[in-house]
């Protein structure tokens, strides 16, 4: 009982992480395309299934690092743990606590505010991070800094490193916003003569802001209007020309696209718009969006492990879960993984989560096809030899007349 209580300790959080919100946060929550892209590439990342192998025979293995990153620490599951972390990451830096036991095997990860964390190096160039007064080597603080910057300290935020790309979209989005709520289309006008005759100004006001809170904005369109009294609702053309509005929404689709090139996201899977072919689309995300995360992760987190065993195994990321392919293209790719040997029954199922089936793991291959060995060449010359000497003595041609049987 004592030995999961000590062990419940070293999954809680430690006393001394005391925040979680970055300031970097609000960065992405101003730009709505940003917040779509980040957590578009958070999610997908946070989803991937992965495992540990040995460098030498590439087969998984169990290891204590796995369960680790399976269950980072008692407050928050792998998924979120590691949503938290690739925004941290296009933040400018991810900073990771190591919590390790009294035979160095990290046991825990806690993730530390990356706006709370200063880094310097000592007098051996060695990097040192202060967080909350106290300082930290890499023994305890696992680094992992963005490429959008890195200056041997710290990494850069994207939102830093390409502030006059979201400086001009935010720009766009107000003026845009402006440009609707106050001159194009048309406008509504509220007649209180014959309800109100003598209402003043300060009434006149009060009913309508009662109305915009009521009816006015995104969140109360489609709304029905209650008309009271006689009270008399009419509108107004601001006289503009669409052209206008036409021209602000271009504008707007072309912020969205140059913002979604930055996060290497496709514009089509970021809006759900004019996806003619899924799969293509989906590969396009996961080559250009996830797999520079995912090597990154890779080599930062072999650092988990003892030093002795950093050249023994090695942590890779499955993209399979992120794959998406229509019945029959799948079908189809199964076919021929089985057929050529690839897969096997088994190694198919469990991509599909069903069970295992009695003699499902042999692999299979083509019967007209051989190893290409030594003794198999011999075979096949001394077969074809033969054919030629037959043909020779009935005077035809190979596969024509008496020899073909």
């Amino acid at each position: 009982m004592e030995i999961r209580n000590i062990f419940k300790r070293k999954k809680e959080q430690p006393l001394f992480i005391k925040d979680y919100l970055s300031k970097t946060v609000n960065e992405i929550n101003k730009n709505s395309v940003a917040f779509s892209c980040i957590d578009k590439i958070a999610t997908a990342f946070a989803s991937l299934s992965f495992g540990i192998y040995d460098k030498k025979t590439k087969e998984k293995i169990e290891h204590n690092i796995y369960n680790v990153l399976k269950e980072p620490n008692l407050d928050e599951t792998h998924s979120l743990f590691f949503y938290q972390l690739i925004q941290d990451y296009f933040s400018g830096n991810v900073f990771i606590y190591k919590y390790v036991n009294e035979n160095n095997e990290v046991v825990s990860l806690f993730r530390l505010n990356p706006s709370n964390v200063r880094v310097k190096r000592n007098e051996y160039n060695q990097k040192i991070y202060l967080y909350n007064g106290k300082e930290y080597t890499s023994q305890n603080v696992l680094h992992i800094p963005s490429r959008f910057g890195y200056d041997g300290l710290i990494g850069k935020s994207i939102f830093k490193e390409c502030s006059k790309v979201f400086e001009t979209s935010n720009n766009l989005d107000n003026f845009t916003n402006n440009s609707f709520d106050n001159n194009l289309g048309k406008r509504l006008v509220i007649d209180l003569t014959e309800a109100y005759p003598n209402a003043t100004k300060e009434e006149q006001l009060k009913i309508r802001d009662s109305y915009i809170k009521n009816y006015g904005g995104s969140n109360n369109a489609g709304k029905p209007i209650v008309k009271t009294g006689k009270i008399n609702f009419s509108t107004i053309d601001t006289g503009v020309n669409d052209n206008k509005s036409l021209q602000l929404e271009e504008n707007r689709k072309l912020q969205v696209e140059v913002i979604a090139n930055l996060f290497n996201i496709p514009v089509s899977y970021l809006t759900g718009e004019n996806i003619n072919d899924l799969e293509s689309i989906t590969t396009i995300f996961i080559t250009q969006a996830i797999k520079p995360l995912t090597d990154i992760f890779e080599e930062s987190l072999i650092k988990l492990f003892k030093v002795e065993e950093r050249h023994k195994f090695y942590i890779e990321f499955n993209y399979q879960s992120l794959l998406k392919t229509s019945l029959q293209s799948k079908i189809d790719s199964y076919t021929k993984q089985l057929n050529n040997g690839i897969l096997n029954v088994n190694e198919i199922r469990t991509k599909e989560n069903l069970p295992p089936v009695e003699a499902g793991n042999y692999n299979f291959v083509p019967a007209n096809l051989m190893p290409l060995t030594e003794a198999n060449i011999n075979a096949y010359m001394a077969k074809s030899k033969i054919e030629i000497e037959n043909a020779e003595k009935a005077n035809t041609q190979i596969n024509k007349g008496s020899d073909k049987i």
